[in-house]
């Protein structure tokens, strides 16, 4: 799946169809503007599967915070250290990264589908243990039950791979993981052509 998902992303045109502005609508404000109120100034972010950096990165970089951006796709990694001078970015799998010490936030937009969702679970625990206490996690996760690993041909111009569990499943795994959630919404409910719950979560309590 992850040979699918990097090769799909170097072929498409990822950013011509999906991230052509560098502004975020008035649903991803009430999100990353409410990531950016709840850290203090100079806050660390780590972002899995940061893409091309726009519009989430530049917004949280333009904010003051210290960015990380972790993506598998060149292509993306490239363009992120040309939209967003101010962070940091590594190309490689976000989900065998290491980070060099805990960070106050994490953000996973748009890139938890890209992993068999067998991963999901242990995956959201490891974010728990990179995420300072009383730090956070924005991320979306899916509405509906993919069965299993799906394939998507003509995507962008480009094969991609997408693998979830349905939103009720996804919400009670990151409660699992030991974050309290903030704040969720589906993006399609605010006129998205996207249909990703969007989740931003406090970590709680000692690792579980």
């Amino acid at each position: 799946m992850r040979t699918i998902v990097r090769n799909g992303y170097e072929l498409a045109d990822y950013q011509g169809a999906y991230r052509v502005s560098a502004e975020l609508s008035p649903f991803e404000r009430r999100f990353v503007g409410g990531l950016a109120a709840m850290l203090a100034p100079g806050a660390e972010i780590l972002d899995w599967g940061c893409g091309p950096g726009v519009p989430y990165d530049l917004h949280l970089a333009w904010s003051g915070f210290r960015l990380t951006g972790v993506d598998i796709c060149a292509k993306h990694i490239a363009a992120a250290k040309r939209n967003v001078p101010a962070a940091a970015f590594i190309e490689g799998d976000f989900t065998s990264h290491q980070p060099p010490g805990p960070v106050d936030a994490l953000v996973c937009l748009y890139a938890l589908f890209h992993v068999p969702r067998e991963e999901h679970s242990a995956l959201l625990a490891r974010a728990y243990r990179l995420v300072k206490p009383g730090g956070f996690l924005l991320i979306t996760v899916g509405v509906h039950r993919t069965a299993g690993v799906e394939i998507e041909r003509g995507w962008c111009g480009a094969t991609m791979a997408w693998s979830s569990f349905d939103a009720e499943t996804n919400l009670r795994m990151i409660a699992g993981a030991g974050f309290g959630v903030v704040l969720s919404a589906d993006e399609a409910d605010w006129g998205s052509n996207e249909h990703q719950l969007w989740v931003l979560a406090e970590r709680r309590g000692a690792v579980p």
